[in-house]
């Protein structure tokens, strides 16, 4: 077996470099060929992913946070080689609902939420705030004024258009710390699950993020649910779109699930 070390080395302020003597140190008494790259820039790690994605001998381990993991799955969905995971970031959310639930892109956002990450990404930079308390910052400052933008969606083949606060397409359960759009999510079952927000007022935004953060949001008559293999959205004009904490400047948006896409590996 051969395996390969994916590093971003700005995951997790820095920790994910802090984490090479160690697997260096691990391989003091295996045999196993092994090799540590570091990424330089978005997408390098797809890049250099690729290289060994047609070989079943070779793991692939995405050393930081869930951006890096995304990068890592671009490259080895439906290939030879596996992939492991070790989690060197702020949030860890694919980590927590691979290894902590027994259970890939994990989940993909635009409309509100999108738009409160591109404010708690500046927000970084002030230690104090972090976790879910950096998205509940975020949240407050994006909310004033806050307007709802039209989309047009399909859904395994079904149309749907109108103003919403926030779309999310997820395969797990977790984002942004630990909080759950989709709380029935299911990485196994071969399922986008879709979470939809109609408009609401700017006054209810912060009571309704309360509500999203613990996960209860689904009890709130704009909310609703859906499952499905495929999802489009559509806009007129430019959003931000959320994928796994990454941003993206887009007007449309096409997701499609990938049953056993790809092999991960977890410890015993």
């Amino acid at each position: 077996m051969k395996h390969i070390f994916i590093i971003n080395p700005k995951s997790g302020n820095k920790k994910a470099l802090t984490l090479i003597p160690l697997i260096k140190s691990s391989f003091s008494d295996i045999q196993d060929e092994y090799e540590i790259l570091i990424t330089k820039y978005p997408g390098h790690g797809t890049e250099l992913s690729r290289k060994y994605c047609q070989d079943d001998k070779a793991r692939l381990y995405a050393v930081g946070g869930d951006g890096t993991i995304n990068e890592v799955l671009n490259a080895v969905a439906e290939q030879k080689c596996s992939m492991g995971i070790i989690p060197a970031g702020s949030g860890n959310d694919f980590f927590r609902t691979i290894y902590y639930d027994n259970n890939d892109i994990n989940i993909t956002s635009v409309g509100f939420d999108a738009d409160v990450l591109k404010i708690a990404l500046k927000l970084k930079r002030y230690p104090l705030i972090h976790g879910s308390f950096l998205y509940l910052v975020g949240a407050i400052i994006t909310s004033i004024g806050y307007k709802c933008k039209h989309y047009e969606l399909t859904i395994d083949g079904k149309k749907l258009s109108g103003d919403y606060l926030m779309i999310t397409a997820a395969n797990g359960r977790y984002y942004g710390g630990g909080m759950s759009p989709t709380p029935k999510a299911d990485p196994q079952d071969g399922m986008l699950d879709i979470c939809l927000i109609s408009k609401i007022s700017n006054f209810k935004i912060l009571r309704f993020m309360n509500l999203f953060i613990k996960g209860t949001h689904g009890i709130e008559k704009e909310v609703s649910f859906y499952r499905a293999k495929n999802l489009t959205i559509h806009s007129e004009s430019e959003i931000t779109l959320n994928i796994d904490g990454e941003l993206f400047f887009i007007r449309e948006a096409v997701f499609e699930l990938i049953p056993s896409g790809v092999k991960i590996v977890r410890p015993n």
